[in-house]
Formats: structure tokens, sequence, C-alpha cells
């Protein structure tokens, strides 16, 4: 199984957001992560379908590891404010 930091790292690699940037929309509360995740639907990577859809499945990974290793218990809530571009 893939670290969180492993993970983070590919969803730099999908999006060209940093880790950094990643774990701190994590993080957010549900309400923020939702307005953010408004300001990435004009990225590239949220159009594309299948480049959206492997941002998805890493955040959905990330949700069921994140609570207990790396304090990114958002990465649930986070799946759910992209599903909802």
């Amino acid at each position: 199984m893939k670290t969180s930091e492993e993970l983070l790292a590919e969803l730099t690699q999908l999006t060209g957001m940093s880790a950094a940037d990643w774990a701190d929309f994590c993080s957010l509360p549900p309400e923020a992560q939702a307005a953010a995740a408004q300001s990435y639907r004009d990225q590239d990577w949220a159009k594309s379908p299948d480049v959206f859809g492997s941002v998805l499945s890493v955040l959905g990974v990330l949700a069921t590891i994140a609570a207990d290793v790396s304090g990114l218990a958002g990465a649930a809530s986070a799946v759910a404010a992209l599903k909802a571009l």
C-alpha cells in the first residue's frame, strides 16, 4: 500500500498542484473544501475525465488511510467536494 506522502505526490503529478496544497485542501472543513473545489473547476485536470477520475481515485485511497496515518481526515469529504463539480 502506498503512503499518504506517495499519494500526495501522485496528486501533484496529476494536477500540478503541490503536495502541500492537496494536504491543505484535505484538512479544510467540508464547506471550505466545496468552495475551494469550485476554484479548481476551470483547471485543465478537472476538465479531463481521465485525469479527474484518477484524482478522485487517489483521494479515495487517501481517505481510507489518511485519518489514521497522516491527519488528512478530510480526504473523504474532499472526494465529495470534487464530485460536485
